[in-house]
């Protein structure tokens, strides 16, 4: 009998008699207390704790679920991750990526997926995204500003030995002309991300933030909000470096979190202030 064939039959009697436990012990209160009342508020914490945790257990955060993306099965590890942006005088944006990764098993097909968040209605596919090491399976569309890639290694990857994640990508959206925003959701258990902004304009300020758990998708009022108004960063902030080359650096962020990098060229922040004006104004007017 094999070890895998041993731990399966472990984990399904363990899960009879947890079940067949949890459904006893009413019926077992309701017998010394003679009480129906008890065994009946008994029950319903038991379903309502069991069900929670069923919930949490079998449907994916909400980091990947808004990408059409299940829960990771083999637990991956993003070791490191480099990512380059390098943006020319039309603002137009490249956008490179180096990943270390870690499997401490043999990854199921689903637990190999890019995710990236795009502005509504852009087109990512074959002609735009390239991987070096690998081949695109599919491309999921959940939603107007999300997308997944799911690939598949060119090599075997081997458990427990570093695998190299490389890709590329142009971005349709301009990266400017006030500013730009980046973001980054943490799907695995990661260790560093190390972004770097190589800009062809002067940049005047940067700011990061981490995103609410339950409110991920970014929008230009949501941007403005964050970056003017609450002011509450929770993460490590950018560094500007010689007026054109942004750093932004996040050690072990918290799993299942959502990070933005807004950055602004010279007099960005009043042009993109002004606009958010403008944007609610229009709004009043036609509401």
């Amino acid at each position: 009998m094999t070890k895998d064939l041993i731990d399966l039959l472990t984990k399904i009697a363990t899960a009879i008699l947890t079940i067949y436990g949890l459904f006893a012990l009413p019926l077992d209160v309701i017998d010394k207390t003679k009480s129906n009342v008890a065994g009946v508020i008994l029950a319903i914490i038991i379903v309502i704790v069991f069900g929670i945790t069923a919930i949490y257990h079998f449907t994916p955060p909400l980091t990947l679920k808004r990408f059409g993306v299940g829960r990771h099965k083999t637990k991956p590890i993003l070791s490191y991750d480099k990512e380059v942006v390098e943006i020319d005088k039309n603002f137009k944006a490249v956008i490179k990526t180096d990943k270390t990764l870690i499997y401490p098993e043999q990854p199921f097909s689903s637990d190999l997926v890019d995710i990236i968040e795009v502005s509504k209605s852009e087109k990512i596919d074959e002609k735009v995204y390239v991987t070096t090491d690998s081949t695109v399976e599919k491309f999921v569309r959940k939603k107007d500003n999300t997308l997944a890639v799911f690939w598949q290694p060119l090599s075997r990857i081997i458990p427990f030995v570093p695998y190299n994640h490389k890709t590329m990508y142009h971005c349709p959206s301009n990266y400017g002309e006030d500013a730009f925003w980046q973001s980054f959701h943490v799907d695995l258990d990661t260790g560093i991300v190390d972004w770097t902004f190589n800009c062809s304009h002067n940049v005047e300020s940067a700011i990061a933030f981490q995103l609410p758990y339950l409110n991920t998708k970014i929008t230009y009022e949501k941007l403005h909000w964050w970056t003017f108004v609450r002011k509450k960063r929770d993460c490590p902030q950018p560094v500007i470096v010689d007026n054109l080359t942004v750093n932004w650096k996040l050690i072990g962020p918290k799993k299942n979190r959502s990070f933005v990098c807004v950055v602004f060229y010279e007099n960005g922040e009043k042009i993109f202030r002004n606009m958010i004006k403008k944007y609610k104004w229009y709004r009043r007017l036609i509401s």
